[in-house]
């Protein structure tokens, strides 16, 4: 009897080796497959810095505004500037080659009020970007800008736009900026936003001490609903400042008073921390009164002119 040959299973056929063109392909759609997920990526952690985390309702108002030309007067610390350092990042990446601009009464003061914050927030998440720490200015990889500019007269306007277009244009500090105000808007940057598609213009300050002057005019246009779209906030409405400060905005309001020794309806709380419209004659630093202003002759000045406005 012939012993029996065991046979072994028949092997699976080996898996056919893939042409160039086919590895081609694959590689092609790996890469797009990353790129899809990089957008939703990025796209999500755009939708969450705006809702949640970083701004809180207000601000996400400002920011995602559509209005051309728009104003916030809002109280100290009330978070106008985080505002804008998000408006500036998201017009930045969102549209290449675009050019931003922050001007605030000097450049001292905003690289003080925005500068640290605008780069914290570009490495937080993880946009590349080159930072100019000489001249306070952000280049991206997609060819915008962001650029700080300090102005206190007219020739420091017209170096701050003169000849260029911007798509986002913010002007801080509005309460204390003087007579100039108008012309940096109307005659430097409002040409320079014409025809930049989604281009805007912000005005951001707290109430002026006085009813007068060319951001007060701005505020009147705003409430009646005139050029201006308004936005309006307090520090009571900024719930980070107050989860960090531990205290009410009532508390904080009730202590500021105390320190100051002044009633919670003087004009100085009122504009300060409440965000309202108030005559505020004591913060004139040459303040009119009864010795040196007479109906019957023009007023003098117990100082030498210009007088100076502070808020």
């Amino acid at each position: 009897m012939q012993p029996q040959t065991q046979t072994s299973p028949p092997r699976a056929k080996a898996k056919a080796k893939r042409s160039p063109r086919a590895q081609r392909s694959r590689s092609v759609d790996i890469q797009l497959l990353a790129a899809e997920l990089a957008e939703r990526l990025k796209q999500e952690a755009k939708q969450h810095s705006f809702t949640s985390d970083f701004l809180f309702g207000a601000q996400q108002r400002y920011v995602t505004d559509t209005a051309r030309y728009r104003l916030v007067l809002g109280s100290r610390r009330c978070g106008k500037s985080t505002a804008a350092v998000w408006l500036l990042i998201d017009s930045a990446t969102n549209h290449a080659g675009s050019a931003n601009i922050y001007i605030a009464l000097s450049l001292k003061s905003a690289k003080k009020i925005i500068w640290r914050e605008l780069l914290d927030r570009l490495d937080f998440f993880g946009i590349g970007h080159e930072a100019n720490h000489g001249e306070l200015s952000v280049r991206f990889p997609n060819g915008s800008t962001i650029e700080l500019f300090g102005c206190k007269n007219e020739q420091e306007a017209d170096r701050c736009g003169r000849g260029r277009k911007f798509r986002v244009v913010i002007v801080d500090e509005c309460n204390s900026h003087g007579s100039y105000l108008s012309y940096l808007v109307f005659d430097i940057l409002r040409p320079a936003t014409i025809g930049v598609a989604g281009s805007s213009i912000s005005l951001l300050g707290t109430p002026p001490p006085r009813k007068a002057g060319a951001f007060y005019g701005a505020i009147k246009q705003a409430l009646a609903g005139e050029v201006w779209a308004y936005h309006s906030w307090t520090f009571a409405d900024n719930t980070p400042l107050l989860a960090a400060e531990g205290q009410t905005a009532e508390e904080i309001i009730e202590a500021e008073a105390k320190l100051r020794n002044v009633p919670i309806d003087d004009p100085s709380i009122l504009r300060e921390f409440r965000g309202q419209l108030v005559e505020d004659p004591d913060a004139l630093i040459c303040a009119l009164s009864e010795i040196n202003f007479k109906a019957t002759v023009r007023p003098t000045l117990m100082c030498p002119p210009p007088c100076i406005l502070t808020g």
